[in-house]
């Protein structure tokens, strides 16, 4: 008689109770015991009572003969965390392919928790990114509500202040904002060019594939150099094609001049390329986008200047690109705002002001609304977690995708 297979799930399981099925397959009149046991303690699984006991006793073999040749049993793993084993054991007249059939199944200590955030390659242009936070085990699930003001400006450096433009607003209005601009991010270092360092390839070889999946996009194949080949020129999106496990292989779609020892940067964007590479399945319900308008006052009498003096800069734009409004703002042909002649963003040096193309007489507290810029913005929306990390992660909004940030000029 024959023993096929023993098949139980033997991903990790969350830190709370929970039960795992169990199918022997095989053929009818073949004999076995199965003992389970918490590897590290003397505990062995009681199938009467159903709960790890100490010590080994007659209730911890379960002892079956297939009369089909399916046998089906459950075990119930406790509260808390550890490493069990199940096996299988042929009694005599029974084979299979070993002598023992062995599964290990990792019980996690703590539930896992995901941070959401927002990712930018502008930092300065933005104060301290809100987050929203969700733990739970893995196979739990839940709905993170997020609704998040982005604002302008790290408060440090005056050439992060000058506004955030939302991309195609003038011609197309507030986008609709596809899942696929959220984002798991690591890095990874090229351990070996096949082709020769430097060289143009499509593969490469690394330490670890872990957090890599098949879709993955490489961001940037050194520092922060976009995927660029051998000539230099970029190459365009680079995705990850195929990975060999055992060697470590990583094949990507275009040949990129990869260098020994330089660190690469990898992005999975969207539920598929995430669930992929991290194992964490979310469903990105919706993401809204709302505004703020951006007013400012004047702090000083102006007559018949292109110079207008303000209490303060923050999120105004240069480069004749934004119009505003206002009592009195002569607007009888193009008049947007050149430059920001003197940035002020926090308005403490009392100096700031604006270059404008027409000439303006205004009065010290008039009020002026800019137009298509902003200093603040706000993303709000709900994320479905289907399946939690095992351990934390971080999921990023990729709000370059939808601002472009201003310049003084």
């Amino acid at each position: 008689m024959r023993i096929n297979n023993l098949t139980i799930d033997v991903a990790d399981m969350p830190n709370a109770v929970t039960t795992r099925n169990l199918v022997v397959n095989g053929e009818i009149g073949a004999t076995f015991t199965i003992i389970a046991l918490q590897v590290g303690t003397q505990k062995y699984y009681n199938f009467n009572s159903e709960d790890f006991e100490l010590g080994h006793n007659s209730n911890s073999n379960l002892i079956a003969t297939l009369n089909r040749n399916k046998y089906r049993d459950r075990i119930v793993f406790p509260e808390g965390s550890g490493n069990y084993v199940i096996k299988l054991i042929p009694s005599e007249g029974t084979t299979v392919n070993s002598s023992v059939i062995t599964k290990s199944i990792t019980k996690l200590g703590t539930d896992a928790t995901i941070t959401f955030t927002v990712g930018t390659n502008n930092a300065v242009n933005y104060a301290t990114f809100p987050t929203s936070t969700s733990s739970g085990g893995v196979n739990a699930t839940s709905n993170v509500a997020f609704d998040w003001d982005i604002n302008n400006w790290d408060g440090v450096a005056d050439a992060g202040s000058f506004g955030l433009i939302v991309r195609n607003e003038v011609t197309s209005g507030l986008p609709v904002i596809p899942e696929n601009y959220w984002y798991f991010t690591t890095t990874e270092a090229v351990a070996n060019n096949p082709a020769g360092d430097g060289e143009d390839s499509t593969t490469v070889t690394v330490a670890d594939v872990t957090d890599l999946g098949v879709g993955t996009e490489l961001y940037y194949h050194k520092g922060t150099t976009v995927p660029t080949n051998k000539a230099g020129s970029a190459v365009g999106t680079t995705t990850i094609s195929a990975i060999d496990t055992e060697t470590k292989t990583i094949t990507f779609s275009q040949a990129v001049a990869f260098e020994d020892t330089e660190t690469m940067t990898f992005r999975a964007y969207g539920r598929t390329a995430i669930n992929t590479a991290i194992d964490v399945d979310l469903q990105f319900t919706s993401t809204g986008l709302s505004t703020t308008p951006l007013t400012q006052t004047v702090r000083a009498n102006s007559s018949a200047s292109t110079t207008i003096e303000l209490n303060d800069t923050l999120g105004i734009s240069g480069g004749s690109t934004v119009k505003y409004k206002g009592f009195n703002v002569n607007n009888t042909s193009n008049n947007r705002v050149v430059s920001v002649a003197t940035p002020d963003p926090n308005g403490v040096a009392g100096d700031g002001a604006i270059t404008v193309e027409l000439a303006q007489t205004l009065t010290a507290g008039t009020v002026l609304t800019f137009g298509y810029v902003y200093k603040t913005i706000n993303l709000n929306g709900s994320i479905t977690v289907n399946k939690y990390p095992t351990t934390n992660r971080n999921i990023y909004f990729d709000i370059d995708k939808i601002i472009t940030v201003g310049t003084q000029a």
